[in-house]
């Protein structure tokens, strides 16, 4: 659990109904023993999507060069076909 879910908790905390995010134990409502299992099971802050500091990021023109070089050799094959 991370803080996606807490988020999730702290929004729909109170709430009673099917399906809700933070419903943790599965009784149709978010009350203080979500809290707890939430609590026992938390991780910390949620995975980012964005790259980690000092890792290469490839360029858009690097990119659209391997695409086209790709779709050159897709062409390719089929014609010898």
């Amino acid at each position: 659990m991370d803080s996606d879910d807490y988020n999730f908790f702290v929004s729909s905390f109170g709430q009673q109904g099917v399906g809700l995010a933070a419903d943790f134990d599965g009784d149709y409502d978010v009350d203080l023993a979500d809290f707890a299992i939430l609590r026992a099971n938390y991780t910390g802050a949620a995975s980012s999507p964005l790259p980690a500091p000092g890792t290469s990021v490839p360029e858009p023109t690097s990119l659209c060069l391997l695409a086209l070089g790709g779709v050159a050799l897709i062409r390719k094959r089929r014609k010898n076909s």
